[in-house]
């Protein structure tokens, strides 16, 4: 169950920073005609925001940051009706990165 309380949540967003990961790079292959049109942005935007910190795999900051931005998006919106709205999210998140860099190369 995810805490709602700000502290609570920074703190879950940190901790999947933190998280071990096998070294081997992880690779997706999606099928087009299973995605819906509103996964694609969020992958896109994902991938924008990697590119724009000069990384060529998404990293869990950036489908965070991406879901939390999609306008529309199921996720953001039940957040939304509990009392975050999604940029609050995606600045929480942001800072859980900062305080919790993922190592370069992964």
């Amino acid at each position: 169950m995810i805490g709602t309380e700000p502290d609570s949540l920074l703190m879950q967003f940190a901790a999947l920073f933190t998280q071990q990961r096998d070294n081997e790079t992880p690779l997706v292959r999606l099928n087009r005609e299973f995605i819906s049109e509103n996964a694609i942005r969020v992958l896109r935007s994902a991938y924008e925001r990697a590119r724009r910190s000069e990384r060529e795999t998404i990293r869990v900051i950036d489908l965070l940051v991406a879901i939390f931005s999609s306008v529309g998006g199921i996720v953001a919106g039940c957040f939304a009706d509990v009392g975050y709205p999604p940029q609050h999210l995606a600045a929480m998140a942001v800072a859980a990165e900062e305080r919790n860099p993922e190592p370069e190369g992964r």
